[in-house]
Formats: structure tokens, sequence, C-alpha cells
């Protein structure tokens, strides 16, 4: 496996990490909220993609 290579998630590793239920990780993936690519019919996510994700809302809370 190449290194440099983020782990990729499904919809219930990101729901996990984020508390919060599946249907909402489908609903941000389909509003294009959570940025997220289709391998054949599964979605799945960018690990560092999600990390992005929680750190610009952590600054957007902070900003204001």
């Amino acid at each position: 496996m190449n290194p440099s290579v983020a782990p990729l998630l499904n919809v219930a590793d990101v729901a996990r990490l984020l508390s919060v239920s599946s249907r909402t990780i489908q609903l941000w993936a389909k509003q294009g909220v959570l940025p997220c690519f289709r391998l054949g019919a599964v979605v799945r996510f960018d690990a560092e993609d999600v990390r992005r994700f929680v750190e610009e809302k952590k600054t957007r809370r902070r900003a204001g």
C-alpha cells in the first residue's frame, strides 16, 4: 500500500468519528457539505478530507 494515500472511510466510519447518524453523513455528502466520492455504487470519504472538514468547522466556530 502506498503510504501517501490516506485511508478511505465509509459512511458508518465517518458517522462514528463525528458522533452523528449515518443518515446525517449521507445527507451532508449528497448536499456537498462533506467531500466524498463514489467507487462504483458506494460512497467513500478520504480521512484527510474529513479531518479538514472538522478543522474548518472548529475554525468557523471560533471566528464568530
